[in-house]
């Protein structure tokens, strides 16, 4: 579904991803793993246009996106969640949502409306409040919504756990195993790596902008390397 080779990204004069190259197979749940400045928001940003490459290709079902306005780029089936959330925290949840489904006809924002508040129960009871008045967890399912709304084809999360009480954790990624079971393609960035592997069927590892470790999430768990750098295994 979608190729990236040999991509290139700078801010400025600093370089942040080098020669990256990977892939996205249809249908899939893939985690992109790092520490913290690795480059792994900026791999996000580059896929759904809001940093364009220096050189390198990324192509989304076939076709070349280098370039292509970030708006284009979501109509083609793309939806990022970024980090933050960034909801209209003025607006109630219902409004969030709504928002989100602006591409639909009025008939497909309610069959879609319905399937989110099929999967956050919650967001149903919190409809007419403001988005600002919810808690953590309950934010990341509105921003979770919005993009559902836009009935993508590849879903592009960015570090959803932040800020979320443990308790919210498996909430989270249980609705990411839902969406991928209607047919979605997701693509997680997520520092709990012991809670992303129970979810995803790959990951990659983003060091310093590069991609030095590929592979399942039960090879990667026996893998000294990451046992010790991101499992806290010695």
């Amino acid at each position: 579904m979608l190729e990236i080779k040999d991509v290139n990204v700078s801010y400025g004069n600093v370089q942040v991803l080098w020669n990256l190259s990977m892939h996205v197979k249809d249908r899939e749940a893939l985690a992109i793993l790092g520490a913290n400045g690795a480059g792994k928001t900026s791999l996000l940003r580059t896929i759904s246009g809001l940093n364009v490459p220096t050189s390198g290709e990324i192509r989304f079902q076939g076709e070349n996106i280098v370039g292509v306005e970030p708006y284009k780029i979501t109509q083609m089936g793309i939806a990022h969640v970024p980090e933050g959330r960034s909801l209209f925290p003025n607006m109630s949840v219902g409004e969030n949502l709504v928002l989100g489904g602006n591409l639909s006809t009025p008939q497909q924002r309610a069959q879609t409306l319905e399937w989110v508040l099929s999967l956050f129960p919650k967001l149903e009871e919190r409809y007419k409040q403001s988005a600002g008045s919810l808690s953590g967890g309950e934010q990341q399912m509105v921003a979770l919504g919005r993009a559902l709304m836009l009935k993508p084809k590849l879903l592009l999360l960015d570090e959803p756990s932040t800020g979320l009480a443990p308790i919210m954790l498996p909430v989270i990624f249980n609705a990411i195993e839902s969406i991928k079971d209607e047919g979605l393609t997701v693509v997680v960035v997520e520092q709990h790596v012991q809670e992303a592997f129970k979810h995803v069927e790959r990951a990659y590892i983003i060091e310093n902008g590069r991609i030095t470790i590929e592979g399942l999430p039960k090879d990667l768990e026996n893998n000294p390397e990451v046992r010790r750098a991101y499992l806290g295994i010695d």
